[in-house]
């Protein structure tokens, strides 16, 4: 007779408990913002190269090429970028190539078209911003980067679950 009242007694202890977390699910605002927060060490072990504030330069698999990956600005555009130097002008900006995650240039007065035109900078620039080797990235008289189509979202049976496709135009 006590094992009963002892299982009744947690039966409703669970309920009342699930309850409770229902209502507070309740109360949440329709759109949830989570940030989660992830220390530099764990994308260097993953083999990520991912600046997420001010950047630091970094030598490229060129001798004399180097990069910095600088992390989205919201007072700017918001996108990540990258900037390319030789080594002994990483300091002067009207030396240097800089590119957005969107194939954009990022610094237009200070982009250095003849150094910006190489081949070798613009796949520094690629790889640094993790895009493909064939990403259009934009030089004087293009119209900018590669454009892309998001088809219609679709949902899983049950909606739980939402499918967004995304292809190049």
């Amino acid at each position: 007779m006590l094992f009963r009242r002892k299982r009744k007694f947690f039966e409703l202890a669970e309920e009342l408990e699930a309850e409770r977390r229902a209502r507070e699910l309740e109360d949440l605002p329709d759109e949830l913002e989570i940030s989660i927060l992830i220390d530099t060490e764990v994308f260097e072990r993953l083999g990520l190269d991912i600046a997420l504030e001010g950047g630091e330069w970094r030598p490229s698999k060129y001798k004399t090429l180097w990069y910095r990956v600088d992390g989205a600005d919201p007072r700017y555009n918001g996108l990540r970028h990258v900037a390319v130097a030789k080594s002994e002008h990483r300091r002067a900006k009207n030396q240097q190539a800089s590119w957005t995650t969107k194939g954009s240039r990022h610094d237009r007065k200070t982009f250095n078209e003849k150094f910006g035109s190489q081949a070798k900078v613009r796949e520094v620039a690629r790889k640094a911003l993790g895009l493909a080797p064939d990403f259009a990235l934009e030089s004087e008289g293009s119209s900018g980067a590669s454009r892309w189509i998001a088809e219609t979202p679709t949902t899983s049976e049950d909606g739980s679950i939402a499918y967004l496709r995304i292809r190049a135009a």
